[in-house]
């Protein structure tokens, strides 16, 4: 058969033992041709791109994410099995930003940028920081 596995074609020779005499018909085809099946081929599992399932757990810094894909096509006749479907990543927040809070007067945060540190101050008592890392978060491996 011309494929391991699958449908193929198979090619049948044979020889002449004797030829034909004077005013005798040719010898019929020497070679033909013929359909033939082998075993399925292996099919290899297939699976998509990897998404995420839940945010980080951390609500600044370091933390966890959830990450699955699913299965598109099972392994069949021996193809490569199907890797893990859910895996947890690394994640970064990066630093937390001032949030007004609920009072009358507030006075604006001290910083002069969006992703810079600051202190929010009511009534001249530090309500809350807002701190920045200053580095990005790593991409997941």
């Amino acid at each position: 058969c011309s494929v391991t596995c699958g449908t193929g074609t198979a090619e049948y020779r044979r020889k002449v033992i004797q030829r034909p005499g004077n005013n005798q018909p040719s010898c019929p085809p020497l070679m033909k041709t013929e359909p033939c099946w082998e075993k399925s081929c292996p099919i290899d599992c297939q699976v998509t791109e990897w998404r995420n399932t839940s945010g980080c757990s951390a609500s600044s810094g370091y933390g966890l994410q959830t990450q699955i894909r699913n299965i598109t096509v099972m392994n069949k006749f021996g193809g490569a099995p199907c890797p893990s479907t859910v895996r947890v990543v690394p994640c970064c927040v990066e630093g937390r930003q001032c949030i007004p809070g609920e009072w009358k007067e507030v006075q604006q945060c001290n910083a002069t940028s969006l992703c810079g540190a600051g202190t929010e101050y009511q009534y001249g008592k530090r309500i809350r920081e807002r701190i920045w890392t200053g580095k990005n978060c790593p991409e997941p491996e």
